[in-house]
């Protein structure tokens, strides 16, 4: 997929969905926070570490998994997590 995409774009796929992600973000966090009930709920507390710092890639992650909340997505099927041992390394 990502070679598809560079072949067709000239631009890379994840430099695109972060640039663009970076551009919602506070269009997305202002539509999670007028958001009700339950989910609103669950979304402001997804959200909840970004307010304690600025850290870009915390704040990216908060905002895709309460994207999943709003979409009424089960986000892990969409998001993996993985540990990196300190063996491997």
């Amino acid at each position: 997929v990502n070679a598809e995409f560079m072949r067709i774009t000239t631009s890379t796929l994840q430099a695109k969905f972060l640039s663009q992600l970076d551009r919602y973000t506070d269009n997305l966090l202002k539509m999670f926070k007028n958001r009700g009930g339950a989910a609103g709920k669950k979304m402001r507390l997804l959200m909840a570490p970004t307010a304690k710092s600025d850290n870009i890639e915390l704040k990216r992650d908060c905002v895709i998994r309460s994207l999943c909340v709003y979409l009424k997505e089960d986000s892990s099927t969409f998001i993996k997590e993985y540990l990196v041992s300190s063996s491997i390394l």
